[in-house]
């Protein structure tokens, strides 16, 4: 079974009233020591705050080996906008390819537009 590691608290204080970021050495002290356990993927968001950034920093270590961690974000927004929104995740995330992106909104799930839009993006990548 493979365990993933969900990241928004790492990014912003979800749940907790007010804009209060998590301290980035804590959150990057978590994923070491997720990574030190063995896990492997990791599961976050363009809207989760700072994740995706504290997770360039993370897999920017030169102890980690980035070919061994699975990379998942999400899409939130207009579909019209997918595949900005994949490029930037990336770009936010420091990497080439993500492992998975997942439709984060059931209107999102049941738009042509979305699913044609992701299969062209994989068939391209």
């Amino acid at each position: 079974m493979e365990l993933a590691l969900g990241t928004v608290q790492l990014g912003m204080k979800y749940g907790i009233q007010g804009n209060e970021q998590p301290d980035v050495e804590h959150a990057l002290n978590i994923l070491n020591e997720a990574y030190a356990s063995g896990i492997r993927t990791l599961d976050t968001s363009s809207v989760y705050g700072t994740a995706e950034d504290v997770l360039n920093q993370f897999l920017h270590q030169p102890h980690i080996n980035k070919d061994r961690v699975h990379v998942i974000t999400k899409f939130n927004g207009n579909v019209e906008n997918i595949e900005q929104a994949i490029y930037s995740s990336l770009s936010r995330l420091g990497i080439r390819s993500l492992d998975g992106y997942l439709l984060h909104d059931a209107d999102q799930v049941f738009n042509l537009h979305a699913i044609n839009s992701l299969a062209e993006l994989k068939k391209n990548n």
